[in-house]
């Protein structure tokens, strides 16, 4: 039996297992013996700026005519109305009936039949409808003198945890090209680019069994076999791969980057500098009469008691004002206050009660302390608590930062935005933390302009987040490089205080830690 192609490209190209969101599950050309892992796909990477709302509406389009042409399917959906599965489905089938999916189909059904083309096989069957269009293909090809080497292959971008499906690799003479082919209208425009500059800067090609390295091409011009559908014609478009790969590093990956964040808000508490003042306890002189004689005393009915409620209030609003410079005990404050308890003076026995509860607890926490005693506690019981310090410890090293100003090149930035795409939910909570606390102190290390200082904090910040995973290793870590710390200083204002050189020795102290040669930093 005569092997066609296509039995010959099916039986080379092995179907690639993929997650549940249609990511490729592919080992990692660097880790290869940490199994499979997932892929970003290369057109879901692009499309991160494309504006969809045209498409959005067009599908929406389909949908409706859909269900109106299928009343069947309107009467399935009413049957299971609280079923997702169901919907989809329906969704589904309206929308390929009223031919939402032919274009596509289309496209699938031109890629195949031009990979035979370019293979140096004759489809089996060519309907009239196409049969123009390839032959426009194939005398274009031929008359531009290209050969493909490579063939529907899978590359990727270890970089950027990235893979897809290149059409063609071209060759004409010694230079080579990524090839991709377009079927309909020029809505590519914003994101092939994109696309082929990915492909043109991946490392690795998938042979269907283990990754080899990627074939050498151009990665300053790419260029698209556009085969409109029924047109009887092949045009090839020279495309800008430069521009494409800077939106990639750049643009699309920061619009990644911030769909991820997940600390834009907190709940809201009142700056410290809002808090009212508490009113003295002392009673304003009372003036005499116009008879020159004294007011009379007001009755001594409860006065005691009232003076001491407002000098429990003043303890509380104290306390809450100590604590409104800390973000995480504004947060655990604001989380626990007490329902139906007014955020100012004046409170009731009851609410000062339940507030002074929420405010030992949160105290604890964030291991803050106030050195007064509660006005109302009994002596016995106040005596026997040891007053925790006046003032909190300072978060930040006293030193002047030494920065003299030399702006981060693009490159670089392009290589730390690399490298952040790899950080799990994990490690961007810490860096964001870090960051936080920086900002607070006046020490931002990741803020752009990054001068040349900043982005090697930033850097190290990096190192520390991915190789020392915990505040305690970072701390140590921070320690060998500056000679000590102090009680009290915050990681990321730490990190934004070190000079250039600092910056550097403890993002190779992170390195070397991950690569065992610095068992130190580990607790004893």
């Amino acid at each position: 039996m005569t092997m066609t192609v296509a039995d010959f490209l099916a039986d080379n190209a092995p179907p690639v297992e993929h997650d549940q969101y249609g990511r490729y599950l592919l080992p990692d050309p660097n880790k290869p013996d940490d199994g499979k892992v997932p892929w970003t796909r290369a057109t879901t990477w692009a499309e991160s700026v494309r504006d969809n709302f045209g498409l959005t509406r067009w599908q929406m389009r389909m949908l409706a005519r859909g269900l109106v042409m299928r009343g069947d399917l309107i009467v399935r959906l009413a049957s299971e109305f609280e079923d997702n599965d169901v919907a989809d489905a329906v969704i589904a089938d309206a929308q390929e009936h009223a031919g939402a999916r032919a274009r596509a189909t289309i496209g699938t059904a031109m890629h195949r039949f031009t990979e035979l083309l370019d293979s140096g096989e004759q489809p089996i069957v060519v309907p009239e409808s196409v049969a123009a269009d390839l032959k426009a293909y194939r005398d274009v090809i031929a008359r531009s003198g290209l050969t493909p080497v490579a063939i529907e292959r899978i590359v990727c971008v270890p970089e950027l945890g990235v893979a897809g499906t290149l059409d063609r690799i071209f060759t004409l003479g010694p230079c080579a090209w990524i090839g991709d082919l377009k079927t309909g209208e020029q809505l590519w425009l914003d994101t092939i680019a994109i696309q082929l500059a990915l492909y043109s800067h991946a490392s690795f090609m998938w042979n269907g069994q283990a990754w080899e390295p990627m074939h050498p091409v151009e990665r300053d011009e790419g260029i698209v076999m556009w085969l409109p559908y029924g047109e009887g014609r092949c045009e090839l478009w020279a495309v800008d791969l430069a521009a494409g790969w800077e939106a990639a590093t750049e643009l699309c990956g920061r619009v990644r980057s911030w769909r991820k964040r997940d600390d834009l808000a907190h709940p809201w508490l009142p700056p410290a500098d809002a808090i009212p003042e508490p009113a003295p306890d002392d009673e304003p002189e009372q003036p005499e009469s116009d008879e020159g004689e004294p007011e009379p005393e007001p009755a001594p009915s409860d006065n005691g008691q009232d003076k001491g409620a407002s000098s429990r209030a003043e303890w509380i609003t104290g306390r809450l004002q100590a604590l409104a410079a800390d973000e995480r005990a504004r947060n655990l404050v604001a989380l626990g206050w007490p329902d139906g308890v007014e955020v100012r003076p004046p409170w009731t026995h009851d609410d000062m009660m339940a507030l002074a509860a929420l405010l030992d607890d949160v105290e604890a926490k964030v291991q803050a302390g106030w050195p007064a005693p509660d006005p109302q506690a009994p002596a016995s019981a106040s005596s026997a608590v040891e007053p925790a310090p006046a003032s909190p410890p300072e978060r930040c090293p006293p030193w002047t930062i030494e920065d003299d100003g030399q702006v981060a090149t693009a490159d670089d930035l392009a290589a730390l935005g690399a490298t952040l795409s790899f950080a799990n939910e994990a490690q961007q909570a810490t860096l964001q933390r870090w960051q936080r606390e920086a900002m607070r102190e006046r020490r931002d290390f990741a803020s752009p302009p990054l001068t040349r200082r900043m982005w090697c904090c930033a850097r190290a910040a990096i190192a520390c987040a991915f190789h020392l995973t915990d505040d305690d290793r970072t701390r140590r870590a921070l320690t060998g490089v500056i000679g000590g710390y102090g009680e009290g200083w915050s990681i990321g204002a730490t990190i934004g205080s070190l000079s250039l050189d600092q910056a550097e020795r403890l993002a190779d102290a992170a390195d070397a830690y991950a690569a065992g040669t610095r068992p130190d930093l580990d607790p004893v």
